[in-house]
């Protein structure tokens, strides 16, 4: 799940390999680029925890 401001904007499937970590997104409706952006962050925040790159992928709403 996605919370952006207390809301929940969309789902998520998260994956994990020896040199990457995937989030795989499912918006509820059309994302702001500021909701993209903080996606974007946490993504690399994790990734960074884990040791590994963040990759962020997009489903169509």
């Amino acid at each position: 799940m996605v919370l952006c401001d207390g809301q929940l904007v969309a789902g998520m499937k998260r994956s994990v390999d020896a040199r990457r970590v995937v989030f795989d997104i499912v918006p509820h409706r059309l994302l702001t680029t500021r909701e993209k952006r903080e996606i974007q962050q946490a993504a690399r925040r994790y990734a960074a925890h884990l040791g590994v790159e963040p990759e962020v992928v997009y489903a169509e709403p």
